[in-house]
């Protein structure tokens, strides 16, 4: 976690959005460390197979509602958003639509684009991009290194049951997440008032 994701704290509290900050810090300190929490008490309560039901549980869920309520937003498709939107791209959202706006206004197939993957990297030939981007690979790196084989050791070694051994991963992802929050404030770089 580098300077510039602290940055982005501050930006969104300045800005309100602390939705962000939740979404980016969840998605790349706490929630790597709550995954051997939960996958430790589902393995020494139920046993190690019902990890697999318990994400095939979840992920279903998730994909129902990702499917049944989420409306589609991309531009291409839905215009400004006053087009009713048919077939795959139709959501249980759609039926809350206004019927007023642009009622003759049809949405019609995208021509369909392959995305190009070489197109962020001019964003490398920056220095302090790439010094940032380096530096938080590196580190990420190393981290989800350490991840992946301190459990397994700690099991091995000092006789862990699983739970005990998930919860070991609590104090990277809680450390990282407020050190990364701590740099930002602290350096006072993007933490100006809009």
């Amino acid at each position: 976690m580098g300077l510039s994701e602290s940055s982005l704290y501050c930006k969104c509290f300045n800005e309100g959005r602390l939705v962000n900050i939740l979404l980016t810090l969840t998605s790349t300190d706490i929630a790597p460390s709550m995954g051997p929490v939960i996958g430790g008490a589902i393995a020494q309560e139920l046993g190690w197979r019902w990890i697999f039901w318990f994400l095939v549980i979840v992920i279903s869920f998730t994909a129902l509602v990702m499917i049944l309520f989420f409306p589609e937003t991309q531009r291409n498709i839905v215009g400004d958003g006053s087009a009713r939107v048919r077939g795959i791209y139709w959501s249980f959202f759609s039926i809350f639509q206004k019927q007023d706006t642009h009622a003759g206004k049809d949405i019609t197939r995208p021509k369909r684009r392959w995305p190009n993957p070489f197109a962020c990297l001019p964003i490398l030939a920056d220095k302090g991009s790439l010094a940032v981007i380096f530096l938080y690979a590196v580190t990420y790196s190393v981290k989800m290194t350490l991840q992946t084989s301190l459990g397994a050791q700690c099991v091995e070694i000092y006789k862990l049951d699983y739970l005990n051994a998930g919860l070991i991963y609590l104090p990277s992802g809680v450390a990282g997440g407020i050190g990364s929050f701590g740099t930002g404030t602290k350096s006072g770089d993007g933490c100006e008032s809009s």
